[in-house]
Protein backbone atom coordinates (compact mmCIF):
# COMPACT_ATOMS: atom_id res chain seq x y z
CA UNK A 1 0.00 0.00 0.00
CA UNK A 2 1.27 3.44 -0.94
CA UNK A 3 1.14 6.15 1.70
CA UNK A 4 -1.56 8.81 1.25
CA UNK A 5 1.13 11.49 0.91
CA UNK A 6 2.79 9.57 -1.93
CA UNK A 7 -0.56 8.90 -3.60
CA UNK A 8 -1.32 12.62 -3.54
CA UNK A 9 2.12 13.43 -4.97
CA UNK A 10 1.86 10.76 -7.69
CA UNK A 11 -1.61 11.98 -8.63
CA UNK A 12 -0.45 15.58 -8.86
CA UNK A 13 2.59 14.53 -10.89
CA UNK A 14 0.35 12.76 -13.40
CA UNK A 15 -1.98 15.75 -13.56
CA UNK A 16 1.00 18.07 -14.19
CA UNK A 17 2.38 15.76 -16.91
CA UNK A 18 -1.00 15.50 -18.59
CA UNK A 19 -1.55 19.25 -18.46
CA UNK A 20 1.87 19.78 -20.05
CA UNK A 21 1.11 17.30 -22.82
CA UNK A 22 -2.30 18.80 -23.56
CA UNK A 23 -0.79 22.30 -23.74
CA UNK A 24 1.95 21.20 -26.14
CA UNK A 25 2.29 22.10 -29.79
CA UNK A 26 2.29 18.45 -30.83
CA UNK A 27 -1.03 17.92 -29.03
CA UNK A 28 -2.56 20.93 -30.74
CA UNK A 29 -1.30 19.78 -34.15
CA UNK A 30 -2.73 16.29 -33.65
CA UNK A 31 -5.99 17.73 -32.33
CA UNK A 32 -6.50 19.88 -35.44
CA UNK A 33 -7.19 16.75 -37.44
CA UNK A 34 -9.89 15.51 -35.06
CA UNK A 35 -13.65 15.99 -35.17
CA UNK A 36 -15.17 18.97 -33.40
CA UNK A 37 -16.57 16.69 -30.67
CA UNK A 38 -13.09 15.39 -29.82
CA UNK A 39 -11.63 18.92 -29.77
CA UNK A 40 -14.39 20.07 -27.41
CA UNK A 41 -13.85 17.08 -25.14
CA UNK A 42 -10.13 17.86 -25.09
CA UNK A 43 -10.82 21.44 -24.02
CA UNK A 44 -13.15 20.26 -21.26
CA UNK A 45 -10.50 17.81 -20.04
CA UNK A 46 -7.94 20.63 -19.92
CA UNK A 47 -10.25 22.64 -17.69
CA UNK A 48 -10.97 19.64 -15.49
CA UNK A 49 -7.26 18.91 -15.12
CA UNK A 50 -6.56 22.47 -14.03
CA UNK A 51 -9.44 22.39 -11.54
CA UNK A 52 -8.29 19.03 -10.18
CA UNK A 53 -4.74 20.37 -9.75
CA UNK A 54 -5.93 23.43 -7.87
CA UNK A 55 -8.24 21.44 -5.61
CA UNK A 56 -5.73 18.69 -4.90
CA UNK A 57 -2.87 21.13 -4.26
CA UNK A 58 -5.00 22.97 -1.74
CA UNK A 59 -6.53 19.89 -0.10
CA UNK A 60 -5.25 19.09 3.35
CA UNK A 61 -3.98 15.51 3.44
CA UNK A 62 -5.98 14.75 6.58
CA UNK A 63 -9.19 15.67 4.73
CA UNK A 64 -8.59 13.41 1.72
CA UNK A 65 -6.55 10.58 3.27
CA UNK A 66 -9.46 8.12 3.45
CA UNK A 67 -10.52 8.89 -0.11
CA UNK A 68 -6.97 8.39 -1.36
CA UNK A 69 -6.73 5.02 0.39
CA UNK A 70 -10.15 3.78 -0.73
CA UNK A 71 -9.50 4.77 -4.35
CA UNK A 72 -5.85 3.67 -4.51
CA UNK A 73 -6.49 0.69 -6.80
CA UNK A 74 -8.56 2.70 -9.28
CA UNK A 75 -6.10 5.55 -9.14
CA UNK A 76 -3.18 3.28 -9.98
CA UNK A 77 -5.12 1.52 -12.76
CA UNK A 78 -6.25 4.73 -14.43
CA UNK A 79 -2.79 6.28 -14.06
CA UNK A 80 -1.20 3.25 -15.71
CA UNK A 81 -3.73 3.34 -18.56
CA UNK A 82 -3.23 7.08 -19.02
CA UNK A 83 0.55 6.77 -19.16
CA UNK A 84 0.25 4.00 -21.75
CA UNK A 85 -2.15 5.90 -24.00
CA UNK A 86 -0.04 9.08 -23.79
CA UNK A 87 2.87 7.18 -25.33
CA UNK A 88 1.07 7.14 -28.68
CA UNK A 89 -0.73 10.27 -29.79
CA UNK A 90 -1.99 8.67 -32.99
CA UNK A 91 -5.34 8.13 -31.31
CA UNK A 92 -6.20 11.35 -29.49
CA UNK A 93 -9.67 10.07 -28.61
CA UNK A 94 -8.14 7.19 -26.60
CA UNK A 95 -5.89 9.61 -24.72
CA UNK A 96 -8.83 11.90 -23.95
CA UNK A 97 -10.91 8.96 -22.72
CA UNK A 98 -8.02 7.89 -20.47
CA UNK A 99 -7.73 11.44 -19.15
CA UNK A 100 -11.47 11.46 -18.43
CA UNK A 101 -11.22 8.16 -16.55
CA UNK A 102 -8.31 9.40 -14.49
CA UNK A 103 -10.08 12.68 -13.71
CA UNK A 104 -13.21 10.83 -12.60
CA UNK A 105 -11.15 8.97 -9.99
CA UNK A 106 -9.47 12.20 -8.87
CA UNK A 107 -12.97 13.62 -8.46
CA UNK A 108 -13.71 10.84 -5.97
CA UNK A 109 -10.66 11.81 -3.93
CA UNK A 110 -11.33 15.52 -3.76
CA UNK A 111 -15.09 15.23 -3.51
CA UNK A 112 -15.77 18.94 -3.82
CA UNK A 113 -14.50 18.93 -7.39
CA UNK A 114 -17.59 19.44 -9.47
CA UNK A 115 -16.47 17.76 -12.66
CA UNK A 116 -19.09 17.58 -15.40
CA UNK A 117 -19.48 14.27 -17.18
CA UNK A 118 -17.60 13.86 -20.42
Amino acid sequence: MTSPMNLKKQTLDELYDTRTLMASTIWELELREEKKEIREKSNLCKLQIQLAILKLENAKLKNIKDNLISNEKQLKETTKKLKKTKENLDNIADVINSVAGFISVVGKIVVDIALPDL
